[in-house]
Parts: C-alpha cells; sequence; structure tokens
C-alpha cells in the first residue's frame, strides 16, 4: 500500500490517532531511523556506497517526515503531513545523493528551518508545544556529536562505544513522544 492511499485512508476517518495513516505516521520515524543506523554502520565500517546511499536518503527521508509533520499540524493534518514529507523527503534523499552526495546536509538543514518555522506558527496559532528546554538541549548535545563525527574522529570508529546515534535514535524516540502528546493530548503515550 502507497503512501498517499493510507495517507487518504486516515483523512476520511478524520486523521483520528488510530487510523492507520496515524499509525503508519509513527512508525515511520522507527523506520527511518533504524535504516539510517544500518546505512551508517555501512558506510563508517566499509565505506561503500549503498552504506551512503541508505543512510543519506533514509537521514532526508527522516528529516521530512519530521518538517512535514510540523507543517501539516499546522494546517490540521499532522498524520498526513509527516506520510507527505517522508515521501518527499525520501525522493529528495536519493535525488540529492545521485547529484551531490556532499548536499544532503544542506537539505537536512532546510527541513529542519521548516519544522522550526512551523512549530513557531504553532504556537503562535495556540497549539501545544511539541519543542521544550530539555529536548532542545538533547538536539544541540545531538548536532554537537554531529558536527564531532568526521571520518576521522572517535565518534565515527565502528569500533568505539562512544556513538552519537544512540543519542539520535533517543532524541527521535523524545519527539515522537511530544508530538503525539500534542497531537492528542487527552490520548498521549
Amino acid at each position: 500500500m502507497d503512501v498517499a492511499r493510507l495517507s487518504r485512508r486516515g483523512t476520511r476517518r478524520g486523521g483520528r490517532r488510530g487510523s492507520q495513516a496515524a499509525v503508519a505516521a509513527y512508525a515511520a520515524p522507527a523506520v527511518v531511523t533504524a535504516l539510517e543506523g544500518v546505512g551508517s554502520w555501512l558506510c563508517h565500517g566499509t565505506t561503500g556506497d549503498v552504506g551512503q546511499l541508505l543512510h543519506d536518503v533514509s537521514l532526508v527521508g527522516g528529516f521530512g517526515f519530521f518538517a512535514g509533520w510540523h507543517a501539516g499540524r499546522v494546517a490540521g493534518a499532522p498524520d498526513r503531513g509527516a506520510l507527505a514529507g517522508l515521501e518527499v523527503g525520501l525522493t529528495a534523499g536519493g535525488a540529492t545523493w545521485a547529484a551531490a552526495p556532499g548536499a544532503t546536509n544542506i537539505v537536512v538543514g532546510l527541513l529542519i528551518v521548516i519544522a522550526a518555522a512551523s512549530e513557531v506558527v504553532a504556537r503562535r496559532r495556540g497549539l501545544p508545544s511539541v519543542w521544550n528546554g530539555p529536548m532542545l538541549l538533547l538536539g544541540a548535545v545531538a548536532v554537537g556529536l554531529w558536527l564531532a563525527g568526521t571520518p576521522d574522529s572517535p565518534l565515527c570508529d565502528e569500533q568505539s562505544w562512544l556513538q552519537p546515534h544512540g543519542l539520535t535514535a533517543m532524541l527521535v524516540l523524545v519527539w515522537v513522544d511530544r508530538a503525539a502528546a500534542a497531537a492528542v493530548p487527552d490520548r498521549a503515550p
């Protein structure tokens, strides 16, 4: 079943949390985070193109999901926005990887700007906040570890126990929890 059909089903049911679109929307970050981790492991362990492709496409797809959810929430359809953002992100990630592999971080940066702007608009409209102080701190630490994780650093050594990917995965989990609470406060996880 493709993302567009799943998204339409969620719309017909009012986009409620129990719909298939909502289930897919909250499962998607887990899938792309896992794929990104496998791609990173392959990329750093063997420096192969397949690993880089898997890492970059899933990374942009994940951030597309994230930006789409925030923009969709402002429009009153966070689940559909998330799934549309995922689809656009995966397509953009593949196109970016094929055309200019080094530009992946630029695309991710643009998606972060979309999410941040959407969060500001949502707060101005009185919607519950998703990002709070501890979550922003966790995000800042994750970005700092990412910046320190160049291929020659200890953070990029596949044998090292000190890996930034666990923190990134934790940030995704915290975000999903906060997003679910903001979308449906009376049924938050």
